[in-house]
């Protein structure tokens, strides 16, 4: 049987790419989101909500705020019931809610466990020096905040990996404080970015201003400019900038670094 109606649970980077993929072959889809925004975690309000209405007018079907409660059908999918009540007919479902650390291993090891995965030193090394932990496992260092973070990402694995190696033959090489940077796509958007957003600041205790301003990606009398719009996110105690969040036409970017910039 063939699909033409899909549902998509979380709209994170996977999950947008999912519903970019599953709408250029015609099916309907369905994006639902237990949050109040997409990808809530890496855009504020302001940047997501256009993203939001540019998802729509594409044809995917946005339901925010809005909980699975059951996915039904016999010996197929059928249809997937929400908390508000409505039912969404669906032939396929994808689960794209996110993932959580499995430590179990490194708990029957005996190894220090942290707030949000395995803890591990600025050399990738876990409580035991002889074992070295690195990816979707471990919790890292927020460049931006200090705090523990997950950066389940694969630059980051790779990455991790390659300090790993040059450690296990004597190099001391640290990895340095996350900025967690991430890429995906939409039709004709590009969404990227890195480090924490103005809410997630203010959430720690940072000191912020943000600016907002309008533009294009060329001169005015010059073809295939495309509008965008620059967010800059200030840190007002050292006065530098910590985020840099972008919407150029095809492109919504949103980086953050706190003294690279």
């Amino acid at each position: 049987m063939r699909v033409k109606n899909a549902v998509v649970i979380g709209a994170g980077a996977i999950g947008i790419e999912i519903a970019y993929l599953f709408s250029l072959h015609g099916i309907r889809i369905t994006l639902v989101e237990i949050l109040e925004h997409i990808m809530q975690s890496v855009l504020d309000s302001d940047m997501s909500e256009g993203l939001e209405r540019y998802i729509r007018e594409n044809g995917v079907e946005l339901k925010l705020k809005q909980k699975v409660e059951a996915i039904i059908g016999e010996r197929e999918v059928e249809s997937v019931a929400l908390s508000s009540g409505e039912n969404i007919k669906a032939e396929m479902v994808i689960i794209s809610g996110g993932a959580w650390p499995n430590v179990d291993l490194a708990k029957k090891a005996e190894l220090e466990i942290g707030e949000l995965g395995l803890k591990v030193n600025e050399y990738l090394q876990t409580s035991d020096s002889d074992i070295y932990a690195a990816g979707d496992l471990i919790e890292y260092e927020s460049f931006v905040t200090g705090k523990p973070i997950l950066g389940q990402l694969r630059p980051n694995a790779v990455i991790g990996g390659r300090v790993i190696a040059k450690n296990i033959l004597g190099y001391k090489v640290k990895f340095p404080g996350l900025i967690n940077s991430f890429a995906t796509k939409f039709l004709g958007k590009t969404i990227a970015g890195a480090g924490v957003t103005e809410s997630e600041a203010e959430r720690n205790g940072i000191n912020v201003v943000a600016v907002r301003q309008d533009s294009a990606s060329k001169h005015s009398m010059m073809r295939g400019k495309k509008p965008y719009t620059v967010k800059l996110i200030f840190n007002t105690d050292f006065h530098s900038v910590i985020s840099v969040t972008c919407k150029l036409g095809s492109i919504n970017c949103n980086s953050n670094n706190s003294n690279a910039l």
